[in-house]
């Protein structure tokens, strides 16, 4: 058989607000810790803020991070010239892989092509025409030259465009174009 309790209906009652009243007082109570919590958390993370750009300001203003902070901006500066140097220097770069480069053995073949009685005074090369002012002792000697340097088949329009006679020898003037230049 079952007891018969005549307080069980007060005791019932008042568990279930025993047990609210707990609930809501946890609440309460965690709400207000969070409230009071959060500003002093607030407070120490701003000091610790505070104090990290002291530091900073102090680290950047101290003369090697000064002395860095220069050094980065001239090296800064360097680059941006170099960057607009660089593509007129890539520029002639290109040009200058598609011009045939004269070699010693180009000079060397012009040089074995000279007659004895005969002296350069200059000699001219651009892109692929050759001009040569020299002095000779006779019309042979410039003749010889003209003729030598046909006979290396690496020149052509081989022509004398001026001899005249002073002072006991021949000034000439003999231009020609090198073969094969692109």
């Amino acid at each position: 058989m079952r007891d018969i309790n005549f307080f069980e209906p007060y005791v019932m009652k008042n568990r279930g607000k025993e047990n609210k009243q707990k609930i809501f007082y946890g609440i309460t109570a965690l709400s207000i810790a969070a409230v009071v919590s959060f500003p002093v958390f607030n407070l120490f993370y701003v000091q610790n803020m505070k104090r990290d750009i002291q530091h900073m300001k102090t680290t950047l203003e101290a003369p090697e991070a000064k002395e860095k902070l220069q050094r980065v901006e001239d090296k800064q500066a360097k680059l941006e010239e170099i960057k607009k140097v660089l593509p007129i220097i890539q520029n002639n770069e290109k040009e200058l892989q598609k011009i045939e480069i004269l070699d010693e053995q180009f000079i060397q073949t012009i040089m074995d092509s000279i007659p004895k009685d005969l002296q350069f005074d200059s000699l001219n090369i651009s892109d692929s025409n050759v001009n040569i002012a020299g002095k000779a002792r006779d019309k042979s000697a410039v003749a010889e030259l003209q003729y030598n340097l046909r006979a290396t088949n690496k020149f052509s329009d081989i022509h004398v465009a001026n001899i005249s006679f002073k002072e006991n020898e021949y000034d000439f003037s003999l231009q020609f174009a090198v073969k094969d230049v692109n």
